[in-house]
C-alpha cells in the first residue's frame, strides 16, 4: 500500500501498525517543516492548513450553519446582547492568526456599519486632522 493510500486510510477505526507508522512520519516531517520556518510565515501556513481542513470537514451537529445560525440569532438579539457578543468575539480573536483576507473582511463589515461622517471622522483622526474617533 502506498504513503497515499495509507494517509486516505487515516480517518478509519482500527489503525494499523503501519497506518500509525506512516501518520507518525508524516506528523514528524510536518512538525519539523514548521520549525524550520519564520514564525510569522508557520502561522499563517497553518492558519490556511486549518482553515481549509475545516471547510472539508464534517461540522459536528449536521444542521449547524454558523453564517446563518448567527444572522438568525443576530436578527432576534437586543443591541445589548449583541454589542457583548461581539466585544468578547473580537478579544478572542486578539492573538489568533487570520488571514489577511479574513481581517479585511471583518474590518469593512465593522466599516460599513458607521454613518459616512463618522467614517470621514475616522479618516481623518487617523490622518492626524481629527479631533478623535469616538466623537
Amino acid at each position: 500500500m502506498n504513503q497515499q493510500a495509507r494517509l486516505a486510510n487515516l480517518s478509519r477505526p482500527g489503525l494499523a501498525w503501519e497506518d500509525i507508522a506512516c501518520r507518525l512520519e508524516c506528523a514528524e516531517r510536518l512538525a519539523e517543516a514548521i520549525a524550520d520556518a519564520h514564525p510569522d510565515d508557520a502561522a499563517q501556513l497553518m492558519t490556511a492548513a486549518l482553515l481549509d481542513h475545516a471547510a472539508r470537514s464534517p461540522v459536528g451537529d449536521v444542521f449547524l450553519n454558523a453564517e446563518e445560525d448567527a444572522r438568525w440569532w443576530a436578527s432576534i438579539a437586543p443591541p445589548h446582547q449583541l454589542v457583548a457578543v461581539l466585544a468578547a468575539t473580537l478579544d478572542a480573536l486578539g492573538s489568533k492568526a487570520l488571514h489577511l483576507k479574513m481581517r479585511k473582511q471583518l474590518f469593512l463589515t465593522l466599516w460599513k456599519s458607521f454613518p459616512t461622517a463618522d467614517r470621514q471622522n475616522f479618516v481623518d483622526y487617523a490622518a492626524g486632522q481629527g479631533r478623535g474617533a469616538t466623537e
